[in-house]
């Protein structure tokens, strides 16, 4: 009998054990929980802090082309440029973006076909026109008339790219019709544009 009665004890304090246990247990799965919700809660606000600017800024720098004779290469000088244009590209927020001032005006990027995954060398130069009182001011007092262009004369690769890709174009050029064609220039970050055919 005393037996038993020992092993009814002992068994009493196991299961007080265990329960105290469980409500241990319990007690850090609700810890976690709310360190889970916390942190939930953090990586939905980041994202939209972090990212607001930089989407702000590569909407201001995408942007769309129909392609004329300065960008085929059918004009004489067979430039293969184009101007970005100031009515839809920040002008301020690019140069920033790419490093471009008076002492480093251009700088190579990277052209990304959509279609095929291609990448494609360019470079983005900018080009300083004073032409204002240039004898009377300084360099700095002028106000400058500034052209961002696209350049890609010495990448043979894009020209054939861009030519091939472009055939339509290049015919109704060939024919003195403007293109019914458009390119759109979007940017993506880390001096790279995704380029889709319109």
């Amino acid at each position: 009998m005393i037996k038993m009665d020992d092993k009814i004890i002992e068994l009493s304090h196991i299961q007080n054990w265990c329960v105290e246990q469980i409500r241990l247990l319990n007690n850090k799965i609700l810890q976690l929980e709310n360190k889970l919700q916390q942190t939930s809660s953090d990586i939905s606000i980041e994202p939209h802090l972090n990212h607001t600017k930089p989407s702000e800024m590569i909407s201001e720098i995408s942007f769309k082309k129909k392609p004329d004779r300065s960008f085929l290469g059918l004009s004489k000088s067979k430039a293969f440029c184009t101007v970005i244009p100031k009515s839809t590209v920040d002008h301020k927020i690019l140069l920033a973006e790419f490093g471009i001032d008076r002492d480093n005006k251009q700088t190579s990027i990277i052209l990304i076909d959509t279609e095929t995954g291609l990448s494609y060398q360019a470079r983005i130069r900018c080009a300083y026109q004073d032409r204002n009182k240039t004898r009377k001011l300084a360099p700095d007092a002028l106000k400058p008339d500034i052209r961002i262009l696209l350049e890609f004369k010495n990448n043979q690769e894009t020209c054939d790219w861009f030519c091939s890709r472009l055939i339509k174009s290049v015919e109704e050029i060939g024919n003195d019709l403007k293109s019914s064609e458009r390119v759109a220039f979007n940017y993506i970050g880390e001096k790279k544009f995704e380029i889709h055919f319109e």
